[in-house]
């Protein structure tokens, strides 16, 4: 009887630990979920500072260099003062914009920019831009544009310039200081393709989810009603199959939004060891708990058993004795009989 019942507690146990363990781990890991996504999303905050920072900055800059071309009608002294804007600020090329979305560049340069519906934001509603351009045959780079006077430049009327900046204008501003070496930024349009992006090379982000994440139908279309709605977030995914921290932030112009790409065991390192040691502190300490009150109870039953045969024993001893007082008296009684008939004849 004794080992069945040893083996029912033990299973018993295990059950319970098991049980217990399993709790904790989900409810340590919801934690380090929350602790982790308000952690990226104060990081990622800052990026999406900077970023608003570098683009308002060049806003700012091209508004007051629009005054000088307002004031100043000779086209030499314009490109003299282009030339050194252009080696002051880093730009690769300065654009003079005519409504039809035509330009010429302070050489002269003349072509066609395809700006999409970002000339009628442009030329009509007279709003500034940012976007990412190109030519044919030749690398994309970013182009930052604004609304102007009308103007002529060599003969070529304006309502508009923008100046052009590669890539790195962009990356730089994104590389995370937090996590360098590990985290992917990404500057998409609600429409989904990439602005900029800096460490993963990639053109349709959610097109990219679609194909190598293990991210549903479903799943896909509310990320994507999120960037539509300009709503931030965090979630977690499995990109070939590794799991990451997938951060979305709006950004204050335009239809942009600031992503981020994180491997969550470099998010969570520290926590998980921590989530670790704490469970097997936790469980050894329930273990060793129960393992003290089953020794406990053992010890308490055996002593109790133990009373218990001591008092059975000596039960048995005294009704033993009580029987043999018994015998010996009713073998007394004839002589006892005889003794007094004696004494009566006497």
């Amino acid at each position: 009887m004794k080992k069945p019942f040893f083996l029912i507690n033990t299973i018993v146990v295990m059950f319970i630990l098991v049980f217990v363990g399993i709790v904790y781990y989900k409810f340590t890991s919801h934690l380090i979920f929350k602790d982790s996504a308000n952690h990226l999303d104060e990081v990622f905050s800052q990026s999406n500072q900077s970023l608003e920072h570098l683009v308002s900055k060049k806003w700012i800059c091209m508004r007051d260099w629009s005054c000088y071309f307002k004031d100043i009608k000779d086209d030499n002294k314009v490109k003299a003062y282009i030339d050194e804007l252009k080696e002051r600020n880093g730009f690769t090329e300065f654009y003079f914009l005519s409504q039809e979305g035509e330009y010429i560049t302070s050489e002269g340069k003349t072509g066609y920019i395809n700006l999409a519906e970002n000339l009628t934001k442009l030329m009509i509603d007279r709003e500034n831009i940012v976007l990412r351009a190109s030519f044919p045959g030749q690398p994309e780079f970013e182009l930052f544009g604004i609304p102007c006077f009308n103007g002529v430049y060599r003969d070529f009327e304006y309502d508009a310039f923008a100046i052009g900046f590669d890539n790195n204008c962009l990356v730089e501003t994104l590389e995370n200081k937090v996590y360098y070496e590990y985290a992917s930024s990404y500057v998409v349009r609600v429409c989904i393709d990439n602005v900029g992006q800096n460490n993963r090379s990639v053109y349709n982000f959610l097109g990219m989810l679609k194909d190598y994440s293990n991210l549903s139908e479903e799943e896909l279309e509310t990320i994507r009603q999120a960037f539509r709605s300009k709503e931030s977030g965090v979630i977690t995914l499995e990109i070939d199959e590794e799991k990451f921290y997938l951060v979305y932030q709006p950004v204050k112009f335009d239809d942009w939004m600031l992503l981020g790409l994180v491997p969550s065991k470099v998010v969570n390192s520290n926590m998980s060891k921590l989530q670790i040691i704490t469970l097997i502190a936790g469980v050894g300490s329930m273990a060793f708990l129960m393992l003290a009150v089953g020794i406990i109870i053992s010890y308490r039953s055996r002593r109790r058993l133990r009373s218990m045969g001591t008092e059975i024993k000596y039960r048995e001893r005294l009704f033993t004795a009580l029987s043999d007082n018994e015998e010996a008296s009713i073998s007394a009684a004839p002589c006892l009989k005889s003794l007094q008939f004696k004494v009566l004849l006497l």
